[in-house]
């Protein structure tokens, strides 16, 4: 057998699985796995033209686990069964192996991607020589021709490139270059690629707190107000009732991950953002970027002991179409933090182990998430969306129905904001 000498990694297959708490809702990924296992043959090979191997793995495989039942059942991260350990089969457990194997790794990523986070949190402790690219796609396809055209090409460069240097030793000059490249996203359709030696890039911490309304730019339950004025009332809170059949459509980049959208297409999420709260920004004076992971603070309680919440960034324009940027989600009973067994960036981590579980208190409970990182210039004349739902019907499973009701406060005892790492422009208006 040969020995592996370099890696070219289009996606982080290892994180493929549900984060404990916030499990899939639908069941395309198991059914797009069992194709894997026994639909799907491997190419034939020059010792095998037959394909007898691959015919006989696939018969093996017919008694492969079920995906969804079983990662659905491991609730916890802590939990360890001869069927699933999370730390057994994910890779928690051998990560000390992973890194001392040194395998020099590109890890390729898009924006859009579930497995983005895991990009660049791989990047950050991988030992080993390394390389880091994400661009303005996601896992699969986008309807975007020029887009996906630019990834299919670039794809075919940076893997030759790569395999050139390693296995050829082809002095290309690909490790002479800056070990990090990432699209900056203006439109949709309208990126540019910037270089960085580190991630996240020099950014400045900006935040923005949910306040009041209206903003006039969107008739959802509260129409709240964000902006970088700190809360000075000593009670104040918005009110909702959970609507189940809030989404952010099937052509997520959930779906587009396992095979159910095979183009990602976010809707315009106006009719989405009515059924929910929403925090909006004025139009911005100028265009401003955010580079790197968002961070959202949510104070909050629940009439049930338990609920979730799905936290959008929205970029609005100004006939009021709200579009997707990036999102993050917790279920509140998973809100414990605890110290990352890798070097985490400095984000929130939740260790979700059975232990952790917390039912929500009376009193205001505080939440801690990151979204999902993004490069994203919010034009100006645009405005800035943090949306909050309570579900995602046709992306996650419901945490109870019927729904609880939930505040979100905005006081100055328990100020809910956003931390943005802007990376160039100004601030919001107040």
């Amino acid at each position: 057998m040969k020995r592996i000498t370099a890696i070219f990694v289009p996606a982080l297959l290892v994180a493929c699985t549900p984060e404990p708490g916030a499990e899939t809702a639908g069941g395309e990924a198991p059914v797009l796995v069992s194709e894997f296992d026994v639909s799907i043959p491997a190419p034939a090979v020059d010792e095998d033209v037959e394909g007898v191997l691959p015919r006989q793995a696939m018969e093996e495989h017919e008694d492969n686990w079920d995906v969804l039942e079983q990662y659905g059942a491991g609730r916890h991260r802590d939990r360890a069964t001869p069927d699933l350990a999370w730390e057994r089969h994910g890779p928690s457990g051998v990560l000390e192996d992973v890194l001392e194997a040194r395998i020099p790794a590109y890890h390729w990523n898009g924006w859009y991607d579930i497995f983005v986070t895991d990009a660049v949190l791989w990047f950050e402790n991988y030992r080993g020589p390394q390389k880091l690219g994400i661009g303005a796609w996601p896992h699969a396809g986008m309807p975007d021709p020029d887009l996906m055209a630019e990834r299919i090409h670039l794809y075919a460069i940076e893997q030759h490139r790569w395999f050139d240097y390693w296995l050829k030793g082809i002095d290309n000059g690909v490790l002479d270059e800056a070990p990090i490249h990432y699209a900056v996203m203006n439109d949709p359709g309208d990126w540019r690629w910037t270089a960085t030696d580190a991630w996240p890039p020099e950014t400045t911490s900006r935040r923005l707190f949910l306040g009041p309304g209206t903003s006039g730019s969107v008739a959802s339950v509260n129409d709240g107000g964000l902006s970088s004025d700190a809360p000075s009332v000593e009670a104040a809170f918005d009110e909702y009732r959970v609507d189940l059949t809030t989404t952010t459509g099937t052509s997520s980049r959930w779906d587009n991950a396992v095979g159910a959208a095979p183009e990602m297409l976010y809707p315009d999420l106006r009719d989405t953002d009515a059924k929910s709260l929403t925090y909006t920004t004025p139009p911005l004076e100028s265009d401003l970027t955010v580079t790197g992971h968002p961070v959202v603070t949510l104070w909050v309680t629940s009439s049930q002991r338990d609920a979730d919440f799905f936290v959008l960034l929205e970029e609005v324009d100004p006939e009021g179409s709200s579009r997707y940027v990036t999102e993050g989600v917790l279920r509140a009973s998973h809100r414990a933090l605890a110290e990352a067994p890798w070097d985490n960036l400095g984000l929130p981590f939740q260790r979700s182990y059975a232990s952790d579980v917390q039912p929500l208190p009376d009193a205001p409970a505080e939440l801690t998430l990151d979204l999902h990182p993004t490069s994203t210039v919010f034009n100006a004349g645009h405005r800035l969306r943090l949306t909050v739902m309570g579900a995602d019907r046709d992306n996650a499973e419901e945490v109870s129905d019927p729904p609880p009701t939930v505040r979100v406060y905005r006081s100055a005892a328990h100020p809910s904001s956003v931390e943005l790492p802007i990376a160039e422009g100004a601030a919001p208006g107040s």
